[in-house]
């Protein structure tokens, strides 16, 4: 059962997965107003290589956050880190808008990266240690589901401030989940009651667990947390008592651990390759995230509108291809609302294989029409895009960020994720430097 306390606690956590998706898509419509310097002042001349350069550059930043940001959330907790972290957001963000020249325009992006790859990691292990199993698919799909509203955010924004006067205020619209972020998880949000416990602060994880579940009978679910933290069952009632005593006593300071011995120590991310019952779990999880990026759906995130203005070039047919990237974003949260239903009821490998076949067949579709020069290969090229996306948000976009904490044992979890969404964001960096040298190659040889 999803209580107010808990639906509210994931939302507030989730600003994290919308600045990502904000970041993603901010950069699809505004090149032609940051970088055409004819009777523009206001721009920032960059060639094909150079936006690539700017828009991948994002990305490096998200592998290095990912890389650090196990360690960094196993030290300070999942809700203190995602609130530090929107010191990243603002300065990337600042500098983004302010920026007269091609360095402090990248380095800016950078650094909003780094942010992102910190949020993506430890964001899906808040929420899956927040969330009771019974709904955790559905609460982690929340995650997807802000990713894409960021990204539709940023096109409803940008079909209005893309131009040499506005598209600053375009990049300084991150601000706004920054500041309603901060408030949120300073003077309302909990901690994850497994990360307390792991850490031995046995009363405040019991206290943060009665207050996501709105009730006082919580000895079950907590003695679970306890086991999963791995410590042992003989251990678990005398932790479950120390929680009580802490909370008669209202006490808030460290308390000792009867079961350190017990407890796990976290696994390094050397450690997931040479630890046999994490390393076949943690090889699935990663192909996941491999899948999802190399599926190319980030052509659609950050490059629609160029691909769109192929079809329907603006001195013939006006601001259309924006608005067909503005739809497209729509869809994409659309299509979440039966992803939400169907995560519990089909499983994550029926849902995975229907959404990996279904944007096969899409895919072909755009491949196929992408050549013809007529109305029809037009109209085919946008149906496919339209459905390459649809089909990626019901499955392969939500499933890879929460199957980590799924899939491997607590101890893991960190350095699993970790790795998993650095990776997430290198296939994702390839992608993004590479193709608008590759779009526009190909539309050399089409004219």
């Amino acid at each position: 059962m999803a209580t107010s306390t808990l639906l509210f606690n994931i939302l507030a956590g989730s600003f994290s997965a919308f600045q990502f998706g904000f970041n993603s898509g901010v950069v699809n419509q505004p090149r032609t107003a940051i970088t055409d310097c004819k009777y523009n002042e206001n721009c920032i001349p960059l060639d094909d290589w150079q936006w690539g350069a700017f828009v991948s550059s994002f990305l490096l930043g998200g592998v290095c956050g990912a890389l650090i940001a196990g360690s960094l959330t196993a030290k300070f907790g999942r809700r203190r880190m995602l609130l530090y972290n929107n010191v990243f957001y603002a300065i990337g963000t600042i500098l983004i808008s302010s920026a007269n020249d091609i360095y402090g325009f990248i380095f800016g992006r950078v650094v909003v990266g780094i942010g992102c790859g910190i949020g993506t990691v430890v964001l899906p292990i808040y929420i899956a240690e927040l969330s009771p199993s019974s709904i955790r698919g559905t609460m982690g799909s929340l995650n997807q589901f802000c990713i894409v509203i960021g990204v539709f955010t940023s096109q409803l924004i940008g079909v209005a401030w893309s131009t040499k006067e506005m598209w600053r205020y375009l990049f300084a619209f991150g601000l706004v989940p920054v500041v309603f972020q901060c408030l949120l998880l300073y003077f309302y949000c909990v901690e994850s009651p497994k990360w307390l416990a792991i850490n031995n602060l046995f009363g405040e994880s019991k206290n943060s667990l009665k207050r996501l579940r709105h009730t006082h009978e919580v000895d079950s679910e907590y003695a679970e947390i306890l086991s999963s933290c791995g410590i042992s069952s003989s251990s678990s009632s005398e932790n479950v008592q120390i929680a009580n005593e802490s909370e008669a006593l209202e006490s808030t300071s460290l308390l000792p651990s009867p079961a350190t011995s017990a407890q796990k120590a976290n696994l390094t991310i050397l450690q997931l390759f040479t630890t046999p019952h994490v390393r076949l779990p943690f090889i699935l999880a990663l192909s996941l995230h491999v899948t999802q990026q190399l599926s190319g759906i980030n052509a659609a995130t950050y490059y629609s509108t160029t691909i769109f203005e192929q079809s329907y070039p603006k001195a013939e047919f006006g601001n259309l291809a924006l608005y067909l990237t503005f739809s497209l974003s729509a869809l994409g949260v659309v299509v979440m609302f039966p992803g939400f239903y169907f995560i519990e009821k089909l499983g994550r490998r029926t849902l995975l294989m229907t959404s990996i076949s279904t944007m096969l067949i899409f895919c072909g579709m755009i491949v196929i029409n992408g050549q013809k020069d007529s109305d029809s290969g037009r109209f085919w090229v946008v149906f496919g895009l339209l459905g390459f996306v649809s089909t990626f948000g019901i499955g392969l976009g939500a499933i890879p960020w929460l199957i980590v904490p799924e899939l491997v044992p607590s101890y893991a979890v960190s350095a699993a994720g970790s790795l998993c969404v650095a990776v997430n964001w290198g296939c994702n960096f390839l992608v993004a430097f590479f193709l608008p040298a590759f779009i526009s190659y190909g539309k050399d040889q089409m004219h």
